[in-house]
Order: C-alpha cells, then sequence, then structure tokens
C-alpha cells in the first residue's frame, strides 16, 4: 500500500507567532517550539515565552493547525 499525501499537515511546533512584550516594546517572532504551552480552563490556553530583550515572560494566545491554516488563507499566504 503506498500512502500519497493529499495536502500537508502544520505541526504546532511550526506555528509562527508575533509577540510586542509589555515591558520594554521589544517586537518579536517566535515558533511554536520556542515557547511553553499553557493551559487554562476559563482563557484556553496560552503559548509563554521570554522576552529576547529583557527576558520578561511574554503571553500569546496558543492557535491550533486549523487556525493557522484559516489565518494563512485570509492573508493570502500559501497555507504550507
Amino acid at each position: 500500500m503506498v500512502i500519497k499525501v493529499v495536502s500537508p499537515g502544520i505541526l504546532p511546533s511550526d506555528i509562527k507567532y508575533d509577540a510586542v512584550c509589555t515591558h520594554c516594546k521589544c517586537r518579536f517572532e517566535f515558533t511554536g517550539a520556542d515557547g511553553k504551552i499553557t493551559s487554562d480552563q476559563r482563557d484556553g490556553a496560552f503559548i509563554t515565552v521570554p522576552c529576547p530583550t529583557c527576558n520578561r515572560t511574554v503571553s500569546q494566545k496558543s492557535r491550533s493547525p486549523d487556525d493557522e491554516l484559516r489565518r494563512r488563507q485570509n492573508n493570502n499566504v500559501d497555507p504550507y
């Protein structure tokens, strides 16, 4: 049996995020592999990373691979 990939998936560790540190205003990008996922029953999942300038914790709402595909399609970015 031969497996054929119809469309490749997106790993959560490959999702890119943009962030701005509220302390020093550093603007930076990171991937899911760079951060730590923290779940909150009420607010959902967040990914946290240290700011590359001041080392304070910066949080972003975590995105699922489905959310990332939709975001890429809405921004006319190649989804893969």
